[in-house]
């Protein structure tokens, strides 16, 4: 007889990331293709929501402001304002969704979004369109 815990109503996330025979290993190559990106999207969707999701943040955490070229020569371009432009543009490659509008909000209006939304799966609503970022790790996980 199964016992309670086995018996309770779960998300469907959560079976899949819980349930043994989707585990990677533990069944043939064409099953694991098949079912593998079912299991590497329940895992993202999984993911703990992050401010480096949404904005270009540093290595710490916070929010980058964006860096524009001046209209000249990049060679021209102080080695400073280069490093920015380069780190800046390393961090937008790491941001999950696509033209998430950041103007203006501070760090309480992401916590506040943060502690309503903990997860990826609590995005759902708003049909975000996933980047490049995003789809690489759904794929490769």
């Amino acid at each position: 007889m199964a016992n309670k815990e086995e018996n309770k109503l779960i998300g469907m996330i959560d079976f899949v990331l819980e349930n043994p025979q989707f585990k990677f290993g533990e069944y043939n190559e064409y099953t694991e293709k098949r079912l593998g990106k079912i299991v590497r999207y329940a895992d993202f969707l999984k993911r703990k929501l992050e401010l480096g999701m949404f904005v270009a943040t540093d290595k710490e955490g916070n929010m980058l402001k964006k860096v524009k070229l001046p209209p000249i020569a990049y060679e021209e371009t102080s080695i400073a304002i280069r490093t920015k432009y380069e780190q800046y543009q390393e961090a937008k490659d790491k941001v999950l969704f696509e033209d998430i509008d950041a103007v203006g909000w501070k760090i309480n209006h992401w916590e506040a979004f943060f502690k309503h939304h903990k997860n990826i799966e609590g995005l759902i609503p708003f049909e975000y369109t996933l980047t490049e970022a995003a789809l690489k790790i759904i794929k490769n996980g």
